[in-house]
């Protein structure tokens, strides 16, 4: 009688979790046959060399499939915003995977990211981070979408917020000297910036989207956050 009641209180958990979803899986993970990974690599990041099989949409199952992974912890991204002074702060830093790309401008205009430590709750990891690469603070967070990077290749999952802070008080250089950083820190209005989005000047994925998300979310955010 006990299990028929867990298991029925079980069922209805899960249907109140996806009842108002439009996107419905027809597989699960527990559909999935993996055998142990192997490393590869192991370094900055780690690459492991995975090998399973699933099953197909028309029936059957898939050949078993051999493809090298990279293992990435999760990441934060901080979109920071003044919706008082409709004000952007971004950054700019050199990226090494752009630098591996002969003849290319390695300098971006970003949002600020980072990994999470294992001590960290994502919204804990994004206040660390907007301290370290700004030197401002947040006086309130929203979530903006939570997304895997490239999920062709990598487990890196991203947890994107936008954050109300005071752009008086941003500017200089930031980062951490003990990991080599040189972050410039600057303030942007925000229509200029939504009009460089709009001319492609912004070509890093994690800034599109944020400033992307901007763009729809404007009035709710004045709404929210203009009397703080």
């Amino acid at each position: 009688m006990l299990l028929l009641f867990l298991l029925t209180a079980s069922m209805f958990c899960y249907y109140l979790l996806v009842k108002d979803k439009l996107l419905h899986h027809q597989y699960q993970v527990s559909d999935i046959e993996i055998k142990q990974p192997e490393v590869v690599y192991e370094g900055f990041f780690a690459m492991q060399k995975l090998s399973y099989r699933y099953p197909k949409f028309a029936g059957g199952s898939s050949s078993w499939l051999h493809h090298e992974v990279m293992v990435r912890p999760p990441a934060v991204v901080v979109l920071p915003i003044d919706i008082k002074e409709r004000k952007v702060v971004l950054i700019e830093q050199i990226r090494s995977g752009i630098v591996a790309v002969s003849g290319r401008q390695p300098w971006l205009y970003e949002v600020v990211a980072g990994l999470l430590e294992a001590k960290d709750s994502p919204v804990s990891g994004a206040e660390r981070e907007l301290e370290e690469e700004t030197g401002l603070q947040a006086l309130a967070w929203e979530k903006i979408a939570q997304y895997w990077v490239s999920p062709g290749g990598s487990t890196e999952e991203v947890y994107a917020y936008c954050a109300l802070v005071d752009s008086s008080e941003a500017g200089g250089i930031h980062g951490l000297a003990t990991e080599n950083e040189d972050i410039r820190v600057q303030a942007f209005a925000m229509d200029d910036v939504l009009d460089a989005l709009q001319r492609g000047e912004i070509n890093n994925s994690a800034t599109l989207l944020c400033l992307q998300w901007l763009q729809l979310n404007q009035a709710k955010l004045v709404s929210m956050w203009s009397s703080i």
